[in-house]
């Protein structure tokens, strides 16, 4: 997948497939007050009748798998700095 964005303080994300595939993931960190927090957002534009289906099925699971993925990143992070 090609990397969209680049330097500092901005987001870097990916574009799933084809340029013209409406599938775009981004990953941004963010610093404020001593706290980086890591932000993934996803857009999936489903035409059709798809919709509903994706909509019903695919949101909740891709919530719950993107929300473990970036808690087990947390949690590496976290470890990593308790052993310094």
């Amino acid at each position: 997948m090609p990397q969209l964005g680049s330097g500092t303080g901005r987001n870097r994300g990916t574009h799933a497939g084809r340029r013209t595939d409406p599938r775009v993931w981004s990953f941004a960190l963010r610093e404020k007050a001593g706290v980086t927090r890591l932000i993934s957002r996803n857009r999936i534009t489903v035409p059709g009748a798809g919709k509903a289906l994706y909509d019903a099925v695919m949101v909740p699971a891709s919530l719950v798998m993107e929300s473990k993925m970036l808690h087990g990143i947390k949690d590496r992070a976290e470890r990593r700095l308790t052993r310094r």
